[in-house]
């Protein structure tokens, strides 16, 4: 999953760690672990011993080894995907196969939506009188990620194209003459590239340079490059070059960045531990919107 620092040899687990290392809920770590949350809670606060299953469960759930054999890995990073039916409960259970039980309902609104529920950063909104607004799924990378672990061990290692042919197979069911009664309104695909010592990694202010000298093709006309850092008490802490090629307000756009030193910004640590923990480098991302999203998962 590339979510979790690798395990010291003979060091117990921090479930705590984990879980926080992976931005999950206490309710979701019981929900994999196929425990109660009072039980996963004294875990935690080291009330109750951490089994060898429970250990393990864990260590399979969080603790993917990379494959020196691959040089890029491929994640889903972010889903948008509308529903026209007024049966959010429907959705929940038979889209995303989870049970609308798990589901918190908040108290404040998004995307003009009345209603608001989410079980971890797995987010759902629906309307109650308006079917062609009807149910929203949104999943960010983290909310993907939790789907993925839910996939694994609780739905018979489903994968993402099984997700969607439910979903397509559900539209087609319930409305097989409404082409519109099922959108990905939004699609983010994710290439991680692994950090390289011996070989070396691409190079992104070479493609910088490409750009600023006009030496690269395709209909993307325009980019943009963000280079940021902060001085500190410790020295100079530099937060890496990010790369657009088009724009944002277009329903097809890139953006290459050094995801090692975003990551490190992100846990206060050096680039060189985030390199060795999780053996990350640059990411790619196509980022896909509306009828271009829509057309591509299809």
């Amino acid at each position: 999953m590339g979510n979790i620092k690798r395990r010291k040899e003979g060091k117990q687990i921090d479930v705590k760690d984990v879980r926080t290392g992976a931005h999950v809920t206490q309710q979701f770590m019981a929900d994999i672990l196929g425990i109660s949350l009072s039980y996963y809670r004294k875990i935690e606060k080291g009330e109750k011993a951490l089994t060898l299953d429970i250990e393990e469960k864990i260590k399979a759930a969080f603790y993917k080894p990379l494959d020196s054999r691959y040089k890029l890995v491929a994640t889903i990073d972010y889903v948008n995907i509308r529903f026209q039916t007024l049966n959010v409960k429907e959705v929940i259970q038979e889209v995303l196969g989870l049970k609308i039980e798990n589901f918190h309902l908040n108290d404040f609104k998004r995307y003009k939506y009345p209603f608001f529920l989410n079980y971890g950063h797995i987010n759902v909104y629906y309307h109650d009188k308006d079917p062609k607004a009807g149910v929203l799924i949104e999943m960010s990378g983290q909310a993907c990620r939790e789907l993925e672990y839910d996939f694994e061990f609780h739905q018979g290692k489903k994968t993402w194209y099984d997700f969607f042919k439910n979903a397509i197979d559900y539209a087609l069911r319930k409305a097989p003459d409404n082409e519109n009664f099922m959108k990905v309104t939004r699609f983010d695909l994710a290439l991680d590239e692994l950090y390289n010592e011996k070989e070396g990694n691409f190079d992104l202010f070479q493609l910088l340079s490409a750009a600023r000298e006009g030496r690269w093709n395709g209909r993307k006309k325009s980019y943009a490059a963000i280079l940021g850092g902060r001085r500190t008490g410790e020295g100079l802490i530099n937060d890496g070059l990010s790369l657009y090629f088009g724009s944002k307000r277009t329903h097809l756009f890139f953006r290459f960045y050094e995801k090692d030193y975003e990551r490190a910004e992100q846990e206060k640590t050096s680039v060189e531990a985030i390199r060795d923990l999780y053996g990350l480098k640059n990411r790619y991302e196509i980022i896909m919107r509306k009828a271009i999203s829509n057309a591509f998962v299809r």
